[in-house]
């Protein structure tokens, strides 16, 4: 698996969403920080953002990418509200409070034939990521505008069956997010065929 500092990768986290000063936000880290810091994205070697620290990488691409774009494109959006739906687009893959969504892989034979390092817990609640994340959000009482809700409703992407009804009809923060989700998506898939492809693989 990639090693990842996640020392570096937690102090970006907490820096940028510091700067939304919202003291429920600030509880939800201290209270999610160890689950966030050790959830993967993904479960096996060759999909992206897969082992300790994935997620949290993944989030803070997503974020640094949003923002790139929006102030590239001239995108007229808030800057807190594209960190805020940035950063939580995908806080679900943490799973519910009681169960973690992934856990690391027991089996030798899943990690070494399919490269799968992790799998559900057991007991993890089958929603869908997008309502987890909004369920987190208003568990913790952490406000949202409608645009920001939106954004992180539909972040999975309009090809979704739930997400259908509301294409052709969406905010610009909700399709930078989810642009920017595929941009980083789509990045992390090429490097990970290019060094599957480099003779040293």
């Amino acid at each position: 698996m990639i090693e990842r500092d996640i020392e570096k990768l937690w102090g970006q986290f907490e820096s940028v969403l510091g700067k939304l000063e919202d003291e429920n936000i600030n509880k939800f880290i201290d209270l999610y920080g160890q689950r966030i810091v050790e959830t993967s994205f993904s479960q096996k070697l060759e999909e992206p953002f897969c082992g300790y620290g994935g997620l949290l990488e993944f989030l803070l691409k997503v974020a640094k990418t949003a923002r790139s774009m929006s102030a590239g494109l001239g995108i007229n959006v808030i800057n807190h509200s594209v960190i805020k739906a940035a950063l939580f687009c995908d806080i679900g893959r943490i799973g519910s409070e009681a169960f973690p969504r992934l856990v690391e892989q027991e089996s030798d034979w899943h990690k070494e034939k399919l490269g799968q390092y992790f799998t559900w817990h057991e007991n993890a609640e089958r929603a869908s990521i997008n309502d987890l994340s909004l369920y987190h959000l208003q568990n913790m009482g952490i406000k949202l505008s409608y645009d920001e809700w939106l954004a992180i409703k539909v972040a999975q992407g309009g090809h979704l069956e739930e997400n259908r009804f509301y294409s052709g009809n969406l905010p610009a923060l909700a399709l930078l997010i989810q642009q920017a989700r595929e941009v980083v998506l789509n990045q992390e898939r090429l490097r990970i065929r290019d060094e599957k492809n480099s003779p040293f693989w």
